[in-house]
């Protein structure tokens, strides 16, 4: 009878450690990992002299127990802004009536890019699947450089218009405006593009509202050798 109550006395004594070393960072032990695993924690309860030997399906129930998961992670953000309400609220008030506006010929679009795409060739063809077998594949490639892809997301349907460029510059992403999106709104037959964007070096907001002020000006867009009168781009700029 006494030892089951020491056993039981020393087994939440263990379980409350482990629960610790949960909630705790892996380099708040000195250990070189980014997060925990119960096999790691099992490791550390006997490096500290907790325990002798524990199984890891034992750390895994002691866990469950407690609804502790240190290997999952949530991205968070705080704002820093003072005034990040009153910039993101016309953002957000765009998103969320973006399929009414479509039907009105406003089109809401939110474009980005992603810098340095490895491109990469297969130096084998995949294997099928067969019985009990799943698809097979070799690692080895040949490298083709890196490419830089501009993307423009239709908020209202979830489509995206893409392509990709050697460079990441400013002349690239008013190329792929030029090129991309407004002959999408001109097929569309939509009147405006509400185009949502950061102020990043590449997107320049200022440089480009002028960049198309001056094309509008000229009342035709060369680019195309169509009138681009009927398309008018507004700015918004999302916070960082």
């Amino acid at each position: 009878m006494f030892q089951a109550i020491v056993r039981a006395q020393v087994t939440a004594f263990a379980l409350r450690v482990a629960a610790g070393i949960a909630c705790s960072k892996p380099t708040d032990f000195d250990i070189p990992l980014a997060r925990w695993s119960y096999k790691d924690i099992a490791a550390q309860l006997i490096t500290l002299g907790i325990v002798v030997s524990i199984a890891t399906s034992t750390v895994w129930r002691w866990l469950k127990t407690e609804q502790i998961k240190p290997w999952r992670i949530h991205a968070w953000m705080h704002r820093i802004d003072d005034n990040f309400v009153a910039k993101a609220t016309p953002v957000l008030k765009l998103y969320a009536q973006a399929k009414f506006l479509l039907q009105a010929g406003f089109w809401v679009v939110c474009v980005d890019e992603k810098t340095s795409i490895q491109a990469r060739e297969g130096l084998h063809p995949n294997r099928a699947a067969t019985v009990k077998q799943p698809v097979h594949f070799a690692a080895r490639y040949d490298g083709k450089g890196a490419t830089h892809l501009f993307a423009a997301l239709s908020v209202a349907e979830g489509l995206v218009y893409g392509c990709c460029r050697p460079t990441k510059t400013f002349l690239d992403f008013q190329t792929f405006l030029l090129e991309v999106l407004i002959p999408e709104a001109i097929r569309r037959g939509v009147r405006h593009i509400y185009l949502i964007l950061d102020n990043g070096s590449t997107h320049a907001p200022k440089q480009l509202q002028a960049r198309f002020k001056s094309e509008a000006k000229r009342r035709t867009l060369e680019f195309y050798g169509r009138s681009c009168l009927a398309t008018e781009i507004c700015f918004l700029l999302r916070s960082n």
